[in-house]
């Protein structure tokens, strides 16, 4: 029934373009009504005059375009009044050789205008002038252009912007270049604008949820001057340092955030050391991806004052071994763990993550290669964790291998409940995503679940999303089926099972397709097992501190919506997982 009523509803929004005639604009455009009948327009390499002049002709004066999208044209310059006889709630202009955008180019839309994506043009500097109406603008994305120096005060009209975007820009920014967007700003991307500290500009802006440094050139927090970088961030989240060259954290570091920051991710730094004492200060961190860095021990206290953390990456680092002591506190909390390469010795000092595994309390993976997992003994470097018996894992000193037992507490409440039999990670990647293994050939990237700034043709700025399986099987997963270029290392998924798993390898949930609609993501399955009695979806957003979870659904059911899901997210250094659970 659910698939039935999805597609009346998609078939009753497909409609025409409204101008006749004009072959070129028909072999260029796609149009379609919305259920509230708000037209969408989508060209791709299109004359940009004869579209505004067809629109303009052929459309009653006052026209509400729900989103206007024009991509890989050529347009030098917005000019004035283009626009004003519109009423447009989405327009983006991406890959169009933009240089200059008049003063009156977006006139009429001050009441209207909620996003403004203006990525991969040539812009030299914020619009001022121009964006000063756009009142309403809720997203605005000036990444990939050639902006080198953000004024102060450069958005103070837009109060209530929400997300603000200049990635990939060789930008500098005045100290109160942010100034107005105390109140409103939750989402903020700077990854690869040449920053070699974290710029003053965000202190204070109390509702920012989600900041985005990564691809930088910070080298310490604090800064060389010794200032608190973070302070007034009241709301942040999520913090991404990854691919900077960090070589120091102090214990103040993260002075502003320690209660709020949740998830953190220092992947591919120059850390030679694990920061203990700054680490320690985060109370609510629950994910930390810390992998390749230059860490060749890791400190029996090293999470001592964090006992909320779920998911954890070391993979890529120097490590020889890891103790259970750094882990033991965190058997009630740790799901996922990321691990391994050539320096990994697997003896008896890692019977302990086995035996986790095996008690179905962690999920280990790694985006290491060439070994994977285990460096020695030669024998294991084909081998993951999850083909290990206790027993195997044996120390020089040992004359018997005799499994040793393991810290784990277990509630009795835990023993009682109902058993997930078998758990299938994806990760939802958008469509027309560009391929980056040539760009970044060694650099690992964290699994996220957002909306990326991409060029598709179904919805360029809420992103329809498809998706990729990572089938795991229930007791032993095979080897991880990623697929990545030579060179490029696969990202890290991870599962977040809640209770321990019934040892089965039959059940086996296969996911067909993840997208989105609106503001919802569709996610589609099917399984060949007979007895199965139902199906639950749990999941988490990032950002959310807890699980969530659908109703239960008849063994017949193989489609799920989760609603209102955020279109705008900035989840770089968040792992952000969906599990199936199939109830016996």
């Amino acid at each position: 029934m659910m698939t039935m009523l999805l597609s009346i509803l998609l078939n009753s929004v497909n409609g025409q373009c409204p101008w006749e005639g004009a072959p070129a604009l028909q072999a260029a455009c796609v149009c379609a009504y919305n259920l509230a009948r708000d037209l969408s327009i989508q060209c791709d390499q299109v004359d940009f005059n004869i579209l505004l002049a067809a629109i303009n002709t052929s459309t009653p004066r006052g026209t509400s375009i729900d989103l206007l999208y024009i991509n890989n044209s050529t347009i030098p310059v917005l000019k004035n009044d283009m626009i004003t006889n519109l009423k447009i709630h989405n327009l983006q202009i991406s890959g169009c050789k933009i240089k200059k955008i008049e003063d009156d180019a977006f006139k009429g839309q001050g009441p209207y205008l909620k996003n403004l994506n203006l990525q991969d043009n040539e812009l030299p500097g914020i619009p001022v002038k121009s964006l000063k109406i756009l009142t309403n603008l809720s997203l605005l994305d000036l990444s990939k252009n050639h902006l080198t120096y953000i004024d102060n005060h450069s958005f103070i009209n837009l109060r209530k912007l929400t997300t603000l975007k200049l990635s990939d820009n060789n930008i500098t920014l005045a100290t109160h270049a942010l100034s107005g967007l105390e109140n409103s700003l939750k989402n903020l991307n700077l990854k690869g604008t040449r920053q070699k500290s974290v710029p003053d500009c965000i202190r204070g802006l109390r509702s920012l949820a989600f900041l985005d440094l990564s691809q930088n050139s910070i080298r310490e927090l604090p800064g060389p001057d010794g200032s608190y970088t973070f302070e007034g961030l009241d709301s942040l989240t999520a913090l991404n340092l990854e691919r900077n060259l960090i070589v120091n954290l102090q214990e103040d570091a993260f002075e502003g955030i320690k209660s709020t920051l949740s998830s953190l991710s220092l992947l591919n730094n120059l850390l030679p050391e694990f920061p203990t004492k700054a680490i320690a200060t985060l109370s609510d961190l629950r994910v930390l991806d810390i992998g390749f860095n230059l860490l060749n021990k890791l400190p029996v206290d090293a999470f001592s004052k964090n006992t909320a953390i779920t998911l954890l990456a070391l993979d890529g680092n120097p490590l020889p071994t890891v103790p259970l002591e750094a882990f033991a506190h965190l058997n009630q909390t740790l799901r996922g763990l990321s691990l391994g390469g050539r320096f990994l010795n697997c003896d008896c000092r890692l019977r302990w993550i086995i035996e986790w595994i095996r008690n179905g309390e962690l999920q280990v993976t790694s985006r290491e290669r060439n070994p994977q997992f285990c460096g020695t003994p030669s024998q294991f470097r084909e081998r993951g964790f999850y083909s290990f018996e206790p027993n195997e894992l044996v120390c020089e000193h040992e004359t018997t291998a005799i499994p040793e037992k393991s810290t784990i507490v277990k509630k009795e409440s835990d023993e009682k409940k109902t058993s997930p039999t078998t758990i299938t990670s994806f990760t939802v990647i958008p469509k027309d995503t560009p391929n980056t293994s040539t760009t970044t050939p060694s650099t690992p990237t964290t699994t996220t679940f957002a909306n990326t700034d991409t060029k598709s043709k179904t919805s360029p700025l809420t992103t329809t999303t498809t998706v990729r399986p990572s089938r795991i099987p229930s007791i032993r997963p095979a080897a991880p089926t990623w697929r990545h270029a030579p060179n490029q290392r696969p990202p890290l998924v991870m599962n977040f099972p809640q209770q321990k798993q019934k040892i089965d390898d039959s059940n086996e949930v296969i996911v067909k397709n993840a997208y989105r609609q609106d503001n919802s993501v569709i996610i589609q399955w099917d399984s060949d097992v007979a007895n199965i009695l139902g199906f639950r979806v749990v999941y988490r957003l990032f950002g959310d501190k807890s699980f969530k979870q659908g109703p239960p659904l008849e063994a017949s059911e193989r489609e799920f919506k989760i609603k209102n899901v955020p279109s705008q997210v900035i989840l770089s250094i968040c792992f952000s997982t969906i599990s199936l659970y199939v109830n016996n």
